[in-house]
C-alpha cells in the first residue's frame, strides 16, 4: 500500500519513473478501454458482415491473421529487446548509451518494416492462397501499409518502456482502437450499404485499421519530438558508450529470438487458418468452403475476440515485468526480482482463474447478449477457450520473465513445443466428426499449458523457487470455485423464477445478475481468503529509550557509562538506512524525535489516510528503559507526547508496564523509521545486519478505519 507522508520530521520518497504496478495499471487501464473500443467494433461488425450467409468477416480475420504474422516477422522482439536495454543502460546511468541504442533500433527496423509493407502489399495474393482464403486478397492489401506504421511504434514504444513509462504505450493504443472503431466501422456500413462484395467489404474494413495505425505513429512522433526537446541536456554518471555495431549486434540478438517465439504462434494462427478451413471440407467433416469460413468467422468472431480480452491485461503486466526485472538484475537488487516475480505471477492467477471460469459458466448468455446469430456455437467454443485463459496468460508473463533474465532462448524452445502441439491437435481434432470445429479451443488450450508449464520450470531453474504456490494459486482457486458456485446458485434460482427464453431480455437480465454476483462474491472471498497483500510492514533503524536513560542519568540512577550504547547510538548518523536503501521500494520514511515513537507514527498515518499498528514487542529498547520507566524516572516531554497524541491512539491494556511511556518517550537523534514491502524491508535489514547495524519489523500499515484511531499499540 504507497503512503503519501506529510508533516514535521517526514520526508516524501517521490520517484520520477512510475513503478512496477503503476505501469501495469496504465497499460491495464488502456488495455480495458482498448477492448471496450474493440466490442464496439467487433459486435455490430460480427453483426454487419458476418453470420452464416456472409463469409466477409472471416476474410477480414484472414487478412488480419496475414498481417499479424508479418508484424511478427519484422516488429514483435523490438520492443521488449529494447526496453531491456534501455532499462539496463538506464540502471547503470549510461543516457548516452540509452539514445544511441534507440537510434540504431530505428535505422535497422523501420526500414525492415517499410520493406515488410511492399512484400505484403505486392505479394497479397500469393499470402491469401497461402491461407486458402484467396478472396482475401485485397483486405491483405488495405492492410499493408501498417506494417510500417508499428515499426515506428515499436521503437518509440520499446524505449518509454525501458524507461518504466507506460503513458505514451497507452495512449498510442486507444488512439489505434478509436481510428478502427470510428474509421473501419464507418467504412464497413458504407461498402455494405452500396452492396459492394464481400471481397471490398472485407478490404474497406481493414482500411480503417491502417488508419488508426497511421494516427497512433503520427502521436509517438510527436511524443518523441516532445521528450528529446525537454531532455536535450543529457547528464550521465558513466560515459561509456558501446558503438553503434555492438548495439545493433546486442539488439538483434535479442529481438530475433523473441521474434521467432512470438511469431511461432502466430504462424501457427496462419496454419490454424489453413488448417481449419482445409479439415472442416475434409470428407468425414463434409462443410463447403463458404461454410468452413463463415464458420471461422464465428469462431475468431465470437470465441477468440473475448479470450483474448484477459490476454489483453496479461499483456500489460508482461509488458511491465520485463524493464523492471531487468533493471533490477542489473542493479543486483535480487528481492526486487524476487517481488516483482511474485506480484506478476499473482496478479494473473488472480484476474485469468475467475475469468476462465466465466467463460465456461456463461459463454452462451454473455454472447446471447451481444451477438444475434452464431451465438450456440460460438458459446461452446468459447466455453473451451475458457480452460485456456490462465495458461495463456501465464506464457505471456513467463516468457517477459525469462527475456528479462537474458533466457531468450528458452521461451523459443518452449513456443516451438507449443506449436507442434497446436498444429498437430488442430489436424486430429478438427478431423474428427465428432468435434470439428471445437478441436481448435482443445489444441489451443494444450498448447498453451504445456508451454506455461515449461516456462515455469526454467524460472524456477533460474530463481531457485517459485511465490509460495498457497497465496499465488490456492487462494484465488478457493475464490473462484465459491464464485462459481454463487453463479451456479443464482442462476438456477432466476432461470426457475423467471423461466426465461435464450435471447430474451429477462435473459439478458439474469446474464448481467450473475456477472455481478461474480464480481462482488469473488471480491469478497479474495479479501477474506487472504489472497490480496495489502500491507506495508514498518522498519525501525535504531532502539528507543534516549530521553528515559538521559532523564536516569541526571538523576544518578545510571552511570554514563552504563549508557555507552545510547551514546553511540546518538552519534551515529542516520545516512547508512539511506545509502542502503538504494534500489529498494520505500513508500515514506520519518525520523523518530522529539514526538516520540507514537507520535511520528501518528503524522505518518494521518498524512497518508492510512491506520499505523505498532507491536510494542518487536520494538528495541535501550537497557534499562523499561526498569526505569516503571520507577517513575521519564522526562516531561513523554508526559506532553501522550496528553497531545493519546487521543489518536490506542493501545491494548495488556502491554508491558513502562511500555507506553517508552514508545511516547522523546528521543535525540533517534533512527528511522520506514514504510515499505515485505521484501524490500527484509532486504534493507539484511543490508543492515551486514554492517553491525539495528533494524527492527516493528509494525505494519493497515487500511484506516472509519473514526478509528491514526495508532494501534498491540502487545
Amino acid at each position: 500500500m504507497p503512503i503519501l507522508i506529510k508533516g514535521r520530521g517526514v520526508q516524501r520518497l517521490q520517484r520520477k519513473k512510475q513503478n512496477f504496478i503503476q505501469g501495469a495499471f496504465i497499460l491495464m487501464l488502456a488495455s480495458l478501454l482498448v477492448k471496450v473500443i474493440g466490442a464496439f467494433f467487433q459486435i455490430p461488425l460480427l453483426n454487419m458482415i458476418g453470420g452464416k450467409d456472409s463469409p466477409a468477416f472471416g476474410m477480414f480475420s484472414a487478412a488480419y491473421r496475414v498481417y499479424t504474422a508479418m508484424l511478427m516477422i519484422s516488429t514483435v522482439g523490438v520492443p521488449a529487446a529494447l526496453a531491456k536495454m534501455v532499462a539496463e543502460a538506464t540502471a547503470r546511468g549510461r543516457e548516452h548509451e540509452v539514445r544511441r541504442t534507440v537510434r540504431v533500433a530505428g535505422s535497422i527496423f523501420i526500414p525492415l518494416g517499410a520493406v515488410c509493407s511492399v512484400v505484403l502489399f505486392l505479394g497479397a495474393g500469393t499470402f491469401a492462397s497461402w491461407i486458402k482464403s484467396a478472396d482475401s486478397r485485397l483486405a491483405v492489401m488495405a492492410i499493408a501499409p501498417s506494417v510500417l506504421m508499428v515499426a515506428v511504434l515499436a521503437v518509440f514504444r520499446g524505449y518509454y518502456q525501458g524507461r518504466s513509462n507506460m503513458v505514451p504505450t497507452a495512449v498510442s493504443q486507444v488512439i489505434e482502437s478509436l481510428g478502427k472503431l470510428f474509421i473501419g466501422l464507418g467504412l464497413a456500413y458504407y461498402a455494405v450499404q452500396h452492396n459492394f462484395s464481400d471481397q471490398a467489404v472485407a478490404a474497406m474494413t481493414v482500411l480503417g485499421v491502417t488508419i488508426g495505425e497511421v494516427a497512433a505513429a503520427v502521436y509517438m512522433l510527436i511524443q518523441g519530438a516532445i521528450t528529446h526537446r525537454s531532455s536535450s541536456a543529457v547528464h550521465t554518471l558513466d560515459d561509456s558508450v558501446r558503438p553503434a555495431g555492438q548495439l545493433a549486434k546486442t539488439l538483434l540478438s535479442l529481438s530475433i529470438p523473441i521474434t521467432i517465439s512470438s511469431a511461432v504462434m502466430s504462424l501457427t494462427d496462419l496454419i490454424d487458418v489453413a488448417l481449419i478451413s482445409t479439415r472442416l471440407q475434409s470428407p468425414a467433416v463434409g462443410m463447403t468452403a463458404r461454410e468452413a469460413m463463415s464458420t471461422y468467422g464465428i469462431y475468431t468472431g465470437q470465441a477468440i475476440n473475448f479470450f483474448n480480452l484477459p490476454q489483453t491485461l496479461i499483456t500489460a503486466l508482461a509488458v511491465s515485468v520485463l524493464p523492471t526485472i531487468a533493471s533490477a538484475r542489473a542493479a543486483g537488487n535480487h528481492a526486487k526480482v524476487s517481488k516483482t516475480l511474485g506480484t506478476t505471477l499473482r496478479m494473473t492467477v488472480i484476474i485469468t482463474l475467475p475469468a476462465g471460469a466465466g467463460f465456461i459458466m456463461l459463454a452462451g448468455p454473455i454472447l446471447r447478449m451481444l451477438y444475434s446469430q452464431g451465438t450456440e456455437l460460438g458459446g461452446v467454443l468459447m466455453g473451451l477457450l475458457g480452460f485456456a485463459v490462465p495458461a495463456a496468460a501465464l506464457v505471456a508473463v513467463t516468457n517477459s520473465t525469462l527475456q528479462a533474465f537474458g533466457r531468450i532462448d528458452l521461451p523459443l524452445v518452449s513456443m516451438f513445443a507449443g506449436a507442434v502441439v497446436k498444429m498437430l491437435g488442430d489436424y486430429f481434432l478438427i478431423g474428427n466428426p465428432a468435434l470439428n470445429i471445437m478441436g481448435a479451443p482443445i489444441s489451443t488450450a494444450l498448447c498453451y499449458w504445456l508451454i506455461a508449464v515449461i516456462n515455469l520450470f526454467h524460472i524456477r531453474r533460474l530463481t531457485g523457487s517459485l511465490p509460495p504456490i498457497g497465496k499465488t494459486v490456492c487462494r484465488p482457486l478457493a475464490a473462484t470455485i465459491g464464485m462459481s458456485a454463487a453463479i451456479f446458485i443464482v442462476q438456477r434460482v432466476l432461470n426457475g423464477a423467471l423461466s426465461a427464453a435464450p435471447g430474451t431480455m429477462p435473459d439478458k437480465l439474469i446474464t448481467l445478475a450473475c456477472i455481478g454476483v461474480a464480481v462482488v462474491v469473488y471480491a469478497v472471498l479474495l479479501l477474506a481468503l487472504g489472497a490480496v497483500e495489502r500491507d506495508d510492514v514498518l522498519l525501525l533503524t535504531k532502539a528507543i529509550g534516549s530521553g528515559i536513560i538521559t532523564t536516569a542519568i541526571k538523576g544518578e540512577l545510571i552511570e554514563q557509562d552504563e549508557a555507552a550504547a545510547m551514546f553511540d547510538s546518538m552519534r551515529t548518523l542516520n545516512e547508512a538506512p539511506i545509502r542502503l536503501a538504494e534500489g529498494l521500494e520505500l513508500h515514506g520514511c520519518t525520523d523518530v524525535t522529539g514526538f516520540g515513537l507514537i507520535g511520528h507514527a501518528c503524522e505518518m498515518a494521518e498524512g497518508s489516510g492510512v491506520q499505523i499498528e505498532l507491536a510494542s514487542g518487536a520494538v528495541p529498547l535501550f537497557d534499562q528503559v523499561l526498569d526505569m520507566a516503571r520507577l517513575g524516572i521519564i522526562p516531561a516531554g513523554s508526559y506532553r507526547n501522550q496528553d497531545f497524541f493519546d487521543p489518536r491512539a490506542a493501545a491494548d491494556e495488556d502491554l508491558e508496564p513502562g511500555m507506553l511511556d517508552a514508545l511516547y518517550d522523546p528521543q535525540t537523534s533517534g533512527g528511522l523509521l520506514i514504510a515499505a514491502p515485505a521484501v524490500d524491508v527484509d532486504e534493507l535489514a539484511r543490508r543492515l545486519h551486514a554492517e553491525g547495524r539495528v533494524a527492527a519489523v516493528v509494525g505494519r500499515v493497515c487500511e484506516a478505519e472509519p473514526g478509528g484511531p491514526a495508532v494501534r499499540v498491540v502487545r
